[in-house]
């Protein structure tokens, strides 16, 4: 809007002290011809002959007369004043392109923000999943390498197991000499250390984790092998005289390895979890950009609002009840949006593209 088409401030003061001043004259005026006019139409006789008719419709046209008179008479202010509302009007456009060109602005650095924020998360989240998934490989690993020594620990004592039916006062002697010398569980535990799972595919890494095992356990595995040792050479003392007394030994000791597995196993899965949430409480937190963001629908063939009516007539309950008829498109799209920004159910098809409508706040 150029300066040449305003009209001066002054010069409006003076248009519209004389369009007051002369509107209200006029104004008064035809009031005055109005109460005149509508104390005749009272006054007029009923219409039952030609001469009555020919008077009602002599006060039909002055009236009309007089409508006629006070539209002419009111054009030259309702020029004026559309001149005015279209200074208004432009003006209050000037300001509306200063507000959307700054929203304009805003909205983009909120959308490079979110953008920013958003890939920022991705890569902290990665780093999580790794580290969480780096935590769940060692905690596997340290779990199989449990295992396989429980194994060896319950193999030592199902070998020795197996000596209690065979025993006797004459063989006793010899049958513990073969214990300590030829079950070899001094060497067996580091090759189960070392047995990879099939799952395994760094074994770099795995050989790593189960050094760090082997050197932080290999002295509490040594104790509890030889304490089955001990066990054992007691069961087949006893073994001599009872040997139902000592296959109940057998039996007490064989299940309270297995309670004590179980106990170490769940400790460990706690201690992996753990893990895990401090990873997370130590990770980076990123800031939420101040922004205002909804699904918003584009329409990219007619087709789309079939299927916006089928969405809204199968997902809202309403539909079964109101008339179909006054449903606007607009209001289909508006409920699919809704729905979707909601977290409910989302319409998905070829005709419809999903936007992201990013606001600043």
């Amino acid at each position: 809007m150029s300066d040449q088409n305003l009209i001066p401030i002054e010069n409006q003061v003076i248009v519209f002290q004389d369009l007051a001043k002369n509107a209200l004259t006029t104004l008064n005026t035809y009031k005055v011809i109005l109460a005149k006019a509508q104390a005749a139409y009272k006054k007029m006789a009923p219409v039952v002959d030609e001469e009555s008719k020919q008077l009602a419709f002599a006060l039909r046209d002055k009236a009309k007369r007089a409508k006629t008179d006070l539209n002419e008479a009111r054009s030259p202010f309702t020029r004026e004043l559309t001149k005015v509302t279209k200074e208004f009007t432009g003006t209050e456009g000037g300001f509306e392109s200063i507000e959307k060109d700054i929203e304009a602005k805003c909205d983009s650095y909120a959308r490079e923000e979110l953008a920013k924020a958003r890939a920022k998360q991705a890569e902290i989240d990665a780093k999580l999943k790794a580290e969480k998934d780096a935590i769940e490989f060692d905690g596997r690993c340290r779990e199989v390498l449990r295992q396989n020594i429980e194994k060896l620990l319950d193999a030592v004592r199902k070998g020795t197991g197996d000596l209690v039916d065979k025993v006797t006062k004459a063989n006793l002697a010899t049958t513990k000499t073969r214990l300590t010398t030829e079950v070899k569980w001094k060497d067996d535990y580091t090759k189960f250390y070392r047995t990879k799972p099939d799952w395994v595919t760094d074994a770099e890494k795995f050989d790593a984790i189960a050094k760090a095992e082997f050197e932080a356990n290999k002295t509490d595995y040594l104790t509890r092998a030889k304490t089955i040792m001990d066990d054992a050479l007691r069961i087949l003392d006893v073994a001599v005289n009872d040997k139902d007394e000592a296959i109940r030994m057998q039996e007490i000791a064989a299940k309270a390895q297995k309670e004590e597995a179980e106990k170490v196993a769940s400790q460990k899965e706690k201690d992996i979890e753990a893990q895990k949430a401090i990873a997370e409480l130590d990770m980076e937190r990123v800031e939420a950009p101040k922004v205002k963001s909804k699904m918003k629908i584009e329409i990219l063939d007619n087709v789309a609002w079939l299927q916006l009516m089928s969405f809204w007539y199968t997902n809202d309950p309403d539909s079964k009840t109101v008339d179909c008829s006054k449903k606007t498109f607009a209001q289909l799209k508006t409920y699919a949006e809704n729905s979707c920004n909601k977290g409910n159910d989302i319409l998905t098809h070829s005709s419809i593209k999903w936007t992201e409508d990013v606001k600043a706040k």
